[in-house]
């Protein structure tokens, strides 16, 4: 047998005269056999299992004993029991084997364990026998298991009059894709669906530079191990890598995670990963390029294992500045595998050049809710068909499935494809989606699989595809919640999901609930695929009402806004959130919306899927301000306006609705005046400080025909300069100003009753007043770092530095 490949060795293939009936019409000869003493806690879960599904298939309830007190009776001999001898010697990673001696049936398979912890947890150990009691129900049952539910609930087997195994029946099988971790869903939907542990890997969940250079070890007395960056050492996990001593605790940490039993170990720095400055950083290894410099420290230490832990493995990882191979070498040892991550459709192309002896595993981001989807269903058939493929193609040794399991009540059949493509490429996704429409729904089964289908094809409009050179998660900015966020998720989701389309699915989906079984599996699953479908109705109701306001920003439509985006909010309040109120609670092996924060599922999803307006918190007193912060006209002379928040993820933003600003305009022929009037009462946050709560720093955005100035300042300094770039055009991201300011032109004072007013010259403004002239106009003030407040709201803002890109109507009366 060939290590990489499927391997599935029927040595007896065909169903004779002869052979063994394990059970037939509710009886049964045979009991099932387990070891005395099971070294992992899989193997007597895994006989229960066989016993149930054998009972749904047959009627029949085959006893399970332990060895020693087996009869003289025939047996389903499961795990490494006395009777079947030694194992194999040549058994790869998880193989299973079945083999029919005479009248007994041995399921075993590899099940070394690699840590020396004493622990009995089935994760520590090659799941060989557990796969084998899988394969040999999935072949003389039909079972498949569908999701994760609570004990037997998932479990799919289909009657049959009989169970029979022919004489001398052997089969052999071993994954290829040896391994397929991440966030687990219970024994026997892992083990049916090929997500298999990785004993024999010692893996940090992505990086091991925090582990190795401890913070809260090393920060007090070794600032000098940690990255100086801007002119300070950061002790947030960066790392001066030029140090000797940094260098040789990464080592020492690979070691000593080899030396608890891992046959490989992770090698990988900081995410989001930032240089050291100092100056042996700047040209360690006589380099200038910080992912050539981690290439080539990586490649040392993998040498110095090689020669201290011969016949370990280290396995190092290729992300963010290390995505791109090395420049300078293109051999690895012979100890080295690399992790791509991601790995992409192409992503072995830029690799053909390079000898990696270990070869190659991979990051999987496929169904994560950072993506732009967040928690709506995320890829069609032929994507996640073609993806699980691709795994086959380029040889791809295992899987670290990140973000993975969000949405089994939409996603789920995708995640069925998925899996069953994995273990067996051959298979074809339409054929995989009607069996399990078949297998769940039963009577419903045309309904749904109409549903999945139109799912299907609404998810290749757009999006479909989420690998590329912007697929980077290792970016600083987009960690620290800085990167541009907010259009490209709602202009997916929009393009995906228009209102007519979910129409459709709700009729599909009301037509399925009216013939739905009232078996367990399927009767499990309609509370959660209902949450999941209206979860994506309310989500795209809200953003649907959001493209309303962008083409006509009229009070009326702003208001049905807000109300969305209130039944939004109430729908996730109402979710089933566990004790800690941080995450829901667990449904059978299940965690809804990935166990995330109620934030996180307001903002649908983390990353690149956040979207911050509409989807905030406490609509309610907006609603009651009966302000519209779009498309605001303001006359001068008349009635102050109040100002909002700007920033709708800011918790301190609940003040600004109790204890607002407000705006008010004046003009004569030298000169426009912008009062900021105090209101009543201050937040405690402010009152706590002892701080006035006055504007410590204003802007005012002031333009006409297409240009715009920004002036700004405070009672101390003041300055103004021209727009350079507009937002959505030249390729700009939100408006940009030019650098050169000009000093000074603008006066800012704040009166006995504590008001701001800012007075602008017009010889400064390039406009000349005339009354009835309309200007663009936006003004923009804080009193803190957190409490900030505009007048034009950017509901469409994508850039955290670009609140006020936005412009009202000044009309000077």
């Amino acid at each position: 047998m060939q290590k990489g490949f499927w391997l599935a060795v029927l040595l007896s293939t065909a169903l004779s005269a002869s052979g063994a009936t394990i059970a037939a019409a509710g009886k049964s000869d045979y009991t099932i056999v387990i070891p005395d003493n099971p070294p992992s806690n899989l193997i007597l879960p895994m006989a229960e299992l066989l016993q149930e599904a054998i009972r749904r298939c047959t009627g029949a309830t085959l006893p399970i004993v332990r060895e020693a007190s087996q009869q003289n009776t025939p047996a389903i001999y499961l795990g490494q029991v006395q009777k079947l001898g030694p194992l194999p010697d040549d058994l790869q990673r998880h193989e299973c084997r079945i083999e029919m001696r005479g009248q007994d049936l041995y399921l075993f398979g590899a099940n070394k364990k690699y840590v020396s912890k004493d622990t009995g947890d089935y994760r520590n150990y090659e799941m060989g026998e557990a796969r084998a009691a899988a394969e040999f129900l999935r072949r003389f049952c039909t079972a498949e298991f569908l999701f994760p539910g609570p004990r037997f609930t998932g479990l799919s087997v289909e009657a049959k009059t009989a169970i029979e195994v022919p004489d001398n029946f052997r089969y052999a099988h071993a994954p290829a894709v040896a391994f397929n971790i991440g966030r687990q869903h219970g024994l026997y939907y892992d083990v049916f669906n090929g997500h298999y542990c990785a004993p024999w890997y010692g893996q940090y969940g992505g990086h091991n530079y925090y582990q190795a250079v401890p913070r809260s070890q090393y920060a007090e007395s070794h600032p000098e191990y940690f990255a100086l960056l801007d002119g300070k050492r950061s002790t947030h996990g960066h790392l001066c890598i030029s140090n000797p001593d940094v260098q040789k605790l990464i080592l020492e940490e690979v070691v000593r995670h080899l030396d608890q039993g891992y046959q490989m170990v992770e090698l990988s720095q900081t995410d989001g990963y930032r240089h050291c400055q100092c100056d042996k950083c700047k040209t360690l290894f006589d380099l200038t390029e910080p992912g050539e410099m981690l290439w080539t420290l990586h490649r040392s230490i993998a040498e110095q294992v090689l020669t201290l832990r011969p016949g370990k493995q280290v396995c190092i990882i290729a992300y963010g500045p290390t995505r791109t191979p090395p420049r300078t070498f293109r051999t690895f040892p012979a100890n080295v595998c690399i992790d791509l991550a991601p790995w992409v459709f192409d992503s072995l192309k830029v690799w053909e050049k390079y000898t990696v002896p270990g070869g190659f595993i991979c990051y999987d981001y496929t169904f994560g809710s950072f993506n732009e989807m967040g928690f709506t269903p995320k890829h069609s058939l032929e994507m996640v068909s073609t993806h699980a493929r691709n795994l086959h193609r380029d040889q791809i040794q295992g899987v670290y499935r990140s973000g993975w399991g969000d949405n089994f009540g939409l996603d789920g059949v995708f995640y069925y494809v998925w899996n069953q493509i994995i273990a067996d490429p051959a298979q074809e996704p339409a054929a995989l989606l009607q069996d399990f429409c078949r297998r769940l729904f039963g009577p419903a089964a045309p309904e749904m699989e109409s549903f999945y289908l139109l799912l299907s094809e609404r998810m290749r409009v757009a999006g479909d595809n989420p690998y590329g050179d912007q697929l980077d998660f290792n970016d600083p900015d987009l960690l620290a919640n800085r990167r541009p966020v907010h259009t490209k998720p709602v202009a997916l989701l929009l393009a995906r999901w228009p209102l007519p389309v979910l129409d459709q699915l709700e009729a599909l989906l009301s037509a399925a609930e009216l013939k739905w079984p009232q078996d367990d599996n399927a009767q499990f699953f309609l509370p959660l695929l209902r949450n999941n479908f209206n979860y994506l109705l309310v989500t795209l109701r809200t953003l649907a009402a959001l493209d309303l306001v962008n083409r006509a920003p009229t009070a009326a439509n702003f208001h049905n806004l807000l109300l969305c985006s209130q039944a939004r909010a109430a729908f996730i309040a109402a979710l089933p959130w566990d004790k800690s109120g941080q995450r829901c609670a667990k449904i059978g092996e299940m965690l809804p919306y990935a166990g995330n924060t109620p934030e996180q599922v307001r903002d649908n999803g983390r990353l690149r899927a956040i979207i911050n307006f509409p989807f905030r918190q406490n609509i309610e007193p907006i609603l009651a301000s009966g302000v519209n912060p779009c498309g605001r006209t303001m006359r001068t002379g008349q009635n102050p306006q109040q100002l909002i928040g700007h920033n709708p993820k800011s918790n301190a933003q609940n003040e600004v609705w109790q204890h607002p600003f407000f705006l008010s305009c004046t003009w004569t022929e030298a000169e426009l005046l912008v009062k900021l009037s105090l209101p009543q009462g201050m937040p405690p946050a402010i009152k706590g400080e002892g701080k006035k709560r006055v504007p410590v720093f204003s802007r005012i955005f002031l333009g006409q025909d297409g240009w715009r100035k920004r002036f700004q300042g405070t009672t101390a300094w003041h300055n103004y300069t021209t727009r350079t770039k507009t937002a959505g055009l030249d390729g700009a991201l939100g408006d940009e100003y030019n650098g050169e300011v000009s000093k000074g032109g603008l006066t800012i004072t704040q009166d006995a009753n504590d008001d701001t007013v800012i007075a602008i010259p017009w010889s400064i403004t390039g406009i000349q007043p005339v009354k009835g002239m309309a200007l663009d106009f936006n003004v923009y003030c804080q009193y803190s770092q957190e409490y900030g407040f505009v007048w034009e709201y950017n509901h469409l803002q994508i850039n955290w530095r670009n609140p006020c890109d936005r412009a009202g109507s000044l009309i000077l009366e």
